[in-house]
């Protein structure tokens, strides 16, 4: 579905018939991803104030400019439809909040042929009151051809109140960086985690690999309707939680349509030039 408007018929659709949908978000299941959201549940941060995200990769000519993820027809949107999409949801993820307004500029300016958007700035307000800001491009002027080999310069930050945490996720040899003036870490207020993470020919590494398993899993002996378990362990389809155990999915058609609409919003706000207020639940 390249809109809400599309998606949100599937997802009754899919409802309805007790079919198994899987979106594949699947950052989810990276490791890091998780410990970053077990250290803002245990306040070593304090207040979330603010969410720094990057996601930016090679410049359109190194994608091939008539493929079919630059045509708005087919695509629906640009950057933010293809990658930045996964780092709005990641932040929904970590913080378990969602997005409730939303302030945007995006344009095309590589100078190619396509009819989608190559750079965006997206400013979110969180329901936690946080404000979240995104810089998503088709940017990078050194690369390889093609996807599997194009460059990215990425980054999530986390500041609170009493800490902030730092992460380069394409860069492995940069490790996470975690400060706080928190009582239970005053005796080391920062710390440097390095991960190795396992590999697997899998895309997306092991994690992907966890993230299908748990898809599959679900498929098999879970129940049709199950999604993200929410912040009191039970299962919610809407809620932009994690599992709650392995037969339940890392992701589900919800949460896509959640972030569709925040990206949604980021087009209407740079069209109009107005902040574009979201009607969703804070699920955190």
């Amino acid at each position: 579905a390249a809109s809400s408007t599309a998606m949100a018929p599937l997802l009754d659709a899919v409802r309805g018939a007790g079919v198994h949908l899987g979106v594949y978000y699947t950052w989810r299941s990276h490791p890091i991803v998780n410990d970053l959201r077990a250290l803002i549940d245990a306040g070593v941060i304090g207040k979330l104030l603010s969410v720094e995200g990057r996601m930016v990769t090679s410049q359109v000519r190194f994608r091939d400019p008539a493929h079919w993820l630059f045509r708005k027809g087919i695509a629906g949107g640009g950057i933010l439809s293809w990658l930045g999409c996964h780092w709005i949801d990641a932040i929904r993820y970590i913080t378990r909040d969602e997005v409730t307004a939303v302030t945007a500029m995006v344009d095309t300016l590589n100078g190619q042929p396509i009819d989608v958007e190559d750079t965006a700035g997206v400013i979110m307000r969180m329901g936690s009151g946080a404000i979240a800001t995104l810089h998503a491009g088709y940017l990078l002027p050194i690369s390889q051809a093609g996807y599997l080999s194009g460059s990215y310069d990425t980054y999530l930050g986390f500041r609170g109140l009493e800490g902030n945490i730092t992460w380069y996720p394409t860069d492995e040899d940069r490790p996470v960086v975690v400060e706080s003036t928190s009582k239970t870490w005053n005796d080391t207020p920062r710390r440097e985690l390095k991960y190795v993470v396992a590999e697997s020919e899998a895309y997306g590494g092991r994690y992907g690999q966890d993230f299908v398993g748990r898809f599959i899993a679900s498929a098999v002996g879970g129940d049709p309707s199950a999604g993200s378990a929410s912040a009191d362990g039970s299962v919610d389809s809407v809620s932009p939680n994690g599992p709650s155990s392995p037969q339940s999915p890392y992701d589900d058609g919800e949460n896509a349509l959640r972030v569709l609409r925040v990206i949604e919003a980021a087009y209407q706000s740079s069209e109009s030039g107005r902040m574009v207020s979201l009607e969703q639940d804070r699920e955190g």
